[in-house]
């Protein structure tokens, strides 16, 4: 089990001081990786002694064992590059807009890729795919990926609702749901207090939830599953290459998972789409 799944995992029991030790390693990883315990506390504002006993609550014998995880994740993570050309010389002379975007498109994926274990995207499928009802709730900048993420998962499913962090019917379906059902959130990077309210009243019944966002937001405490994107931009718009990168990996686990119900249900739907003359075109 990894650091990051060790670290989800706990956090909702730890302390304050602990929290914050968690947060700035999810945050800084690669960075923590080459830092003391002395050197991490000063950084993150704790004691030395809170550094040590957070990395004993998580799991580990002490420090120096949590230290050489997160070594072994960044060995593993850079030696195995999405590509060898996204970080190529030749590729980051051209300072045109385009090779900018792609840069910072590409930074985004593998700090994505670095946030987010196999572990977690896989228990993440795994949910999804064992749900009774999904309703996923996003707004504004997130309602994009979100859409992605609904018609999807209804070609295979056809269990799944998008409704808006600003609708207050979301309360009305939550309701109606329990522990058998899945509140996907979906935040990057704004959100509601209505957003807030409905996770902590979806924690309150015991509704399923898994997150989908970037760092800094209110839902991971409350979550029982977080997704961790990155959306830094240069240009006024965040950047959505990651989160649509992360939800067709959580697509490509669901497949894996059970490929003949998926298949099935695709074979169903074009049928009907054929009858009905609903889909003109070819979209595969």
């Amino acid at each position: 089990m990894s650091v990051f799944v060790k670290i989800q995992d706990h956090l909702e029991k730890l302390s304050n001081a602990k929290k914050k030790v968690a947060y700035f390693i999810l945050d800084n990883w690669q960075e923590v990786a080459l830092l003391s315990a002395s050197e991490l506390s000063k950084r993150v504002g704790v004691s030395e002694s809170v550094v040590v006993r957070f990395a004993q609550d998580i799991g580990f014998k002490g420090y120096p064992d949590l230290q050489s995880d997160l070594k072994k994740v960044f060995q593993n993570r850079f030696e195995h590059k999405v590509q060898k050309g996204f970080s190529s010389e030749e590729n980051c002379q051209d300072n045109s807009m385009y090779h900018h975007v792609y840069q910072q498109a590409m930074y985004n994926i593998q700090q994505t890729l670095n946030h987010n274990s196999d572990e977690i995207l896989n228990l993440s499928a795994k949910t999804i795919h064992s749900a009774r009802k999904i309703v996923i709730m996003a707004r504004r900048n997130s309602l994009g990926p979100a859409k992605i993420l609904q018609v999807h998962l209804n070609e295979a499913y056809g269990n799944v609702l998008l409704i808006s962090g600003e609708n207050d019917e979301v309360f009305d379906y939550l309701r109606g749901m329990n522990k058998e059902d899945l509140l996907i959130t979906i935040s990057v990077p704004s959100y509601s207090k209505r957003m807030v309210h409905a996770v902590q009243f979806a924690k309150e019944r015991e509704i399923t939830q898994i997150c989908l966002s970037n760092l800094n937001n209110p839902f991971r405490e409350i979550v029982d599953i977080n997704l961790l994107t990155s959306i830094n931009s240069d240009i006024f718009a965040n950047s959505h290459m990651a989160t649509v990168f992360l939800i067709e990996i959580l697509l490509g686990e669901i497949f894996e998972i059970n490929k003949v119900e998926v298949l099935k249900s695709l074979e169903d739907m074009e049928k009907v789409n054929q009858r009905f003359g609903i889909s003109q075109g070819v979209e595969r």
